[in-house]
Protein backbone atom coordinates (compact mmCIF):
# COMPACT_ATOMS: atom_id res chain seq x y z
CA UNK A 1 0.00 0.00 0.00
CA UNK A 2 2.80 2.40 0.91
CA UNK A 3 4.53 1.67 -2.41
CA UNK A 4 1.37 2.55 -4.33
CA UNK A 5 0.94 5.83 -2.43
CA UNK A 6 4.60 6.72 -2.95
CA UNK A 7 4.32 5.96 -6.67
CA UNK A 8 1.26 8.24 -6.89
CA UNK A 9 3.10 11.10 -5.20
CA UNK A 10 6.13 10.63 -7.45
CA UNK A 11 3.80 10.57 -10.48
CA UNK A 12 2.15 13.84 -9.43
CA UNK A 13 5.41 15.58 -8.63
CA UNK A 14 7.08 14.29 -11.82
CA UNK A 15 4.23 15.36 -14.06
CA UNK A 16 2.70 11.91 -14.49
CA UNK A 17 0.01 12.07 -17.13
CA UNK A 18 1.44 15.10 -18.93
CA UNK A 19 0.15 15.21 -22.50
CA UNK A 20 3.10 17.11 -23.99
CA UNK A 21 6.53 15.57 -24.43
CA UNK A 22 9.42 17.96 -23.90
CA UNK A 23 12.10 17.49 -26.51
CA UNK A 24 15.53 19.09 -26.36
CA UNK A 25 15.65 21.91 -28.90
CA UNK A 26 18.15 21.85 -31.75
CA UNK A 27 19.37 25.09 -33.31
CA UNK A 28 17.41 25.93 -36.45
CA UNK A 29 14.69 23.30 -35.89
CA UNK A 30 11.04 24.28 -35.88
CA UNK A 31 9.42 25.36 -32.60
CA UNK A 32 5.80 26.09 -31.74
CA UNK A 33 5.44 29.20 -29.58
CA UNK A 34 7.31 32.44 -30.19
CA UNK A 35 9.25 33.59 -27.12
CA UNK A 36 9.27 30.17 -25.40
CA UNK A 37 12.65 29.33 -23.85
CA UNK A 38 14.31 26.05 -22.94
CA UNK A 39 17.52 25.50 -21.03
CA UNK A 40 19.73 22.53 -21.89
CA UNK A 41 22.86 22.32 -19.78
CA UNK A 42 24.45 25.77 -19.82
CA UNK A 43 22.75 26.82 -23.06
CA UNK A 44 19.44 28.63 -23.33
CA UNK A 45 17.32 28.38 -26.48
CA UNK A 46 14.50 30.72 -27.47
CA UNK A 47 11.79 30.28 -30.11
CA UNK A 48 12.11 33.15 -32.62
CA UNK A 49 10.83 33.94 -36.07
CA UNK A 50 13.41 33.58 -38.85
CA UNK A 51 12.51 33.82 -42.55
CA UNK A 52 8.81 33.47 -41.78
CA UNK A 53 9.15 30.33 -39.61
CA UNK A 54 9.49 29.78 -35.88
CA UNK A 55 12.83 28.13 -35.04
CA UNK A 56 15.02 27.51 -31.99
CA UNK A 57 17.94 29.92 -31.68
CA UNK A 58 20.72 30.33 -29.14
CA UNK A 59 19.46 33.05 -26.79
CA UNK A 60 22.95 34.39 -26.10
CA UNK A 61 24.04 34.55 -29.73
CA UNK A 62 20.59 35.23 -31.18
CA UNK A 63 21.38 33.15 -34.22
CA UNK A 64 20.06 29.91 -35.64
CA UNK A 65 23.44 28.79 -36.94
CA UNK A 66 24.47 25.45 -35.47
CA UNK A 67 27.57 25.45 -33.28
CA UNK A 68 29.44 23.01 -35.54
CA UNK A 69 29.52 23.48 -39.29
CA UNK A 70 27.33 20.90 -40.97
CA UNK A 71 28.97 18.55 -43.44
CA UNK A 72 27.35 16.01 -45.74
CA UNK A 73 27.17 12.55 -44.15
CA UNK A 74 26.28 9.21 -45.77
CA UNK A 75 22.67 8.17 -45.16
CA UNK A 76 21.73 5.27 -47.45
CA UNK A 77 22.50 3.56 -50.73
CA UNK A 78 20.30 4.99 -53.49
CA UNK A 79 19.15 1.52 -54.60
CA UNK A 80 17.63 0.96 -51.12
CA UNK A 81 15.06 3.73 -51.74
CA UNK A 82 11.93 3.01 -53.76
CA UNK A 83 10.10 5.86 -55.51
CA UNK A 84 6.93 6.69 -53.54
CA UNK A 85 7.97 4.80 -50.40
CA UNK A 86 9.41 7.14 -47.72
CA UNK A 87 11.86 5.68 -45.25
CA UNK A 88 13.35 6.73 -41.91
CA UNK A 89 17.03 6.02 -41.31
CA UNK A 90 19.50 6.79 -38.53
CA UNK A 91 22.61 8.74 -39.54
CA UNK A 92 25.59 10.02 -37.60
CA UNK A 93 25.82 13.77 -38.16
CA UNK A 94 29.05 15.74 -38.56
CA UNK A 95 29.26 16.27 -34.78
CA UNK A 96 29.03 12.51 -34.09
CA UNK A 97 25.40 12.51 -32.87
CA UNK A 98 22.90 9.90 -34.07
CA UNK A 99 19.88 11.50 -35.78
CA UNK A 100 16.74 10.29 -37.51
CA UNK A 101 16.35 11.40 -41.12
CA UNK A 102 13.31 10.87 -43.34
CA UNK A 103 14.12 10.12 -46.97
CA UNK A 104 11.87 10.09 -50.04
CA UNK A 105 12.90 9.17 -53.55
CA UNK A 106 11.03 10.98 -56.31
CA UNK A 107 11.48 11.19 -60.07
CA UNK A 108 13.54 14.33 -59.41
CA UNK A 109 15.90 12.74 -56.89
CA UNK A 110 16.08 12.15 -53.15
CA UNK A 111 14.62 14.55 -50.59
CA UNK A 112 15.58 14.44 -46.92
CA UNK A 113 13.37 15.63 -44.07
CA UNK A 114 13.47 16.06 -40.33
CA UNK A 115 10.91 13.34 -39.44
CA UNK A 116 9.36 15.31 -36.59
CA UNK A 117 5.80 16.60 -36.75
CA UNK A 118 5.74 20.37 -37.10
CA UNK A 119 2.74 20.51 -34.74
CA UNK A 120 4.42 19.43 -31.48
CA UNK A 121 7.62 17.69 -32.58
CA UNK A 122 6.61 14.04 -32.22
CA UNK A 123 8.44 11.41 -34.27
CA UNK A 124 6.70 10.66 -37.57
CA UNK A 125 5.97 7.26 -39.06
CA UNK A 126 5.50 6.11 -42.64
CA UNK A 127 1.96 5.07 -43.61
CA UNK A 128 0.72 4.49 -47.14
CA UNK A 129 3.49 6.53 -48.77
CA UNK A 130 2.94 9.50 -46.42
CA UNK A 131 4.56 10.84 -43.26
CA UNK A 132 2.10 10.33 -40.41
CA UNK A 133 1.99 11.61 -36.81
CA UNK A 134 0.45 8.93 -34.62
CA UNK A 135 -0.23 11.38 -31.77
CA UNK A 136 -2.54 13.96 -33.32
CA UNK A 137 -3.11 12.66 -36.86
CA UNK A 138 -1.19 15.15 -38.97
CA UNK A 139 -0.27 13.80 -42.39
CA UNK A 140 2.44 15.06 -44.75
CA UNK A 141 3.05 14.33 -48.43
CA UNK A 142 5.67 11.58 -48.71
CA UNK A 143 7.56 13.29 -51.53
CA UNK A 144 7.35 16.97 -50.68
CA UNK A 145 6.78 17.14 -46.91
CA UNK A 146 3.79 19.45 -47.41
CA UNK A 147 0.93 19.26 -44.91
CA UNK A 148 -2.00 17.14 -46.10
CA UNK A 149 -4.06 17.30 -42.89
CA UNK A 150 -3.46 19.05 -39.58
CA UNK A 151 -3.30 20.05 -36.85
CA UNK A 152 0.21 20.72 -38.25
CA UNK A 153 0.30 23.84 -40.43
CA UNK A 154 3.95 23.90 -41.50
CA UNK A 155 5.70 21.64 -44.03
CA UNK A 156 8.47 19.34 -42.84
CA UNK A 157 11.94 20.82 -42.58
CA UNK A 158 14.13 19.71 -45.47
CA UNK A 159 17.82 18.85 -45.49
CA UNK A 160 20.11 19.20 -48.52
CA UNK A 161 21.01 15.91 -50.24
CA UNK A 162 23.48 14.79 -52.88
CA UNK A 163 24.14 11.54 -54.69
CA UNK A 164 27.78 10.43 -54.68
CA UNK A 165 28.30 7.33 -56.80
CA UNK A 166 25.07 5.72 -55.61
CA UNK A 167 25.31 6.78 -51.96
CA UNK A 168 22.92 9.45 -50.69
CA UNK A 169 24.60 12.07 -48.50
CA UNK A 170 22.58 14.39 -46.25
CA UNK A 171 23.66 17.68 -44.67
CA UNK A 172 22.01 17.98 -41.26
Amino acid sequence: MFALCAAGVVGLVGGFGSSEAVASPVLGEACVKKGRTRKVGKRTFVCRERNGQLVWVNKKAGSSTPVSSAKPVPAIELNELVIGTPKIVIVTDSSGMKRYVGLSRTAGGVIAFDPKCTHLGYQLEVSGGEWYCDYHGSRFDGGTGSVITGPARTSLRRYPTEDRAGTVFVTI
